[in-house]
């Protein structure tokens, strides 16, 4: 079994290269707590950040890769007890920083997928 920890860096690494092929860019993974020398930077609370160049992206993006047993229905019916928890945590740090809330997550030998309010569409 593969550690949690390098499993979920090797996703953010993942999302990173989507955002940086989708948006022509460098997208990255937030350094380690500590890296950034600006505490002021929004960017902090983010799994995935644009460079500075972008100014000021609306988005905090959270990654998560886990085996829980999610499904499509379960996340629609609400009933997904992990994706809440990811969810919340999502909405908790993006409202810190006045950031809409992105959820990027998958699972082995699934798709990647993202959660994004209706209103911020």
């Amino acid at each position: 079994m593969k550690n949690p920890k390098v499993k979920g860096n090797g996703f953010e690494r993942q999302v990173a290269k989507i955002f940086s092929d989708w948006a022509g860019v460098k997208f990255m993974r937030t350094p380690a707590s500590g890296a950034i020398h600006n505490f002021k930077d929004k960017r902090v609370v983010s799994d995935i950040v644009p460079p500075l160049s972008v100014g000021n992206f609306p988005f905090s993006i959270e990654c998560k890769k886990v085996e829980c047993s999610w499904e499509l229905s379960a996340i629609i019916d609400g009933t997904s007890q992990t994706i809440k928890s990811h969810w919340q945590q999502c909405l908790d740090d993006a409202a810190r920083e006045g950031l809409i809330p992105l959820l990027v997550f998958s699972k082995n030998f699934r798709g990647v997928y993202a959660i994004l309010r209706r209103v911020d569409f």
